[in-house]
């Protein structure tokens, strides 16, 4: 940002964004943007991947390199696949965690606390193809959507058997029945040789992106966890 001044200014950017601050012109980047919104983003909710981190026992920083790539920390940020919020929930992640999350994600089920989405799962789905709007929008909240997303991470951790984080990561943005069938096997310390030139353009860039956020908040936290 030293060549930008974006200042208090909220805006949706094109490519390049002219903005009027103190009364001085400034050319600011999309680049420029998404790091301000990074920054900003963090400072907000940055107390909630605290407390799922603590709550899930997963590596804060994991989290925070996720919602960086995901949504650049954008809460109401809708994808292409109707992909929700700060981790970017799609309806499949949404009904798979209701299906196969209840004890996992115990410990913070207060965070979904007067809310029942137990019915939205995976049979519902496949049934209906599809969960109302009027639900998967509770997905903008960002104490919802954290737990919806460190609960996918758990769920993806301990039930298939993925065997370290560039698979865990593939299979967070691709599914893991769509890893399994494109990579299989799934090579411990392999990924780059055995599975990447494999999977989709989309999985491919994720995957890296999300590893270099995670390794830049390490060094910015001093906390070097390895593990999910």
């Amino acid at each position: 940002l030293e060549n930008c001044d974006l200042g208090d200014v909220k805006f949706s950017p094109p490519d390049i964004i002219t903005t009027l601050t103190g009364g001085v012109i400034t050319e600011c980047s999309l680049e420029d943007y998404e790091k301000a919104q990074i920054f900003a983003g963090e400072k907000e909710y940055d107390s909630y991947v605290q407390d799922i981190s603590e709550g899930f026992n997963i590596d804060a920083n994991l989290i925070r390199a996720v919602i960086a790539t995901e949504s650049s920390w954008i809460a109401n940020k809708i994808g292409k696949t109707s992909d929700r919020g700060l981790m970017q929930i799609t309806p499949v992640a949404f009904a798979d965690v209701n299906s196969r999350g209840q004890n996992i994600c115990k410990p913070l089920s207060h965070y979904i606390a007067g809310y029942d989405f137990s019915k939205y799962n995976d049979e519902y789905y496949t049934k209906n193809k599809a969960i109302p709007n009027t639900v998967l929008n509770k997905l903008f909240d960002p104490t919802i959507n954290l737990y919806y997303g460190a609960c996918e991470l758990k769920i993806l951790e301990a039930r298939e058997n993925l065997p370290d984080l560039s698979y865990l990561l593939s299979a967070y943005n691709m599914g893991a029945s769509s890893l399994k069938s494109t990579c299989n096997p799934l090579v411990a310390d392999k990924f780059e040789e055995t599975c990447s030139s494999k999977i989709n353009d989309i999985t491919q860039a994720y995957v890296p992106k999300v590893l270099g956020y995670y390794e830049n908040y390490k060094v910015r936290t001093g906390v070097y966890t390895s593990s999910v």
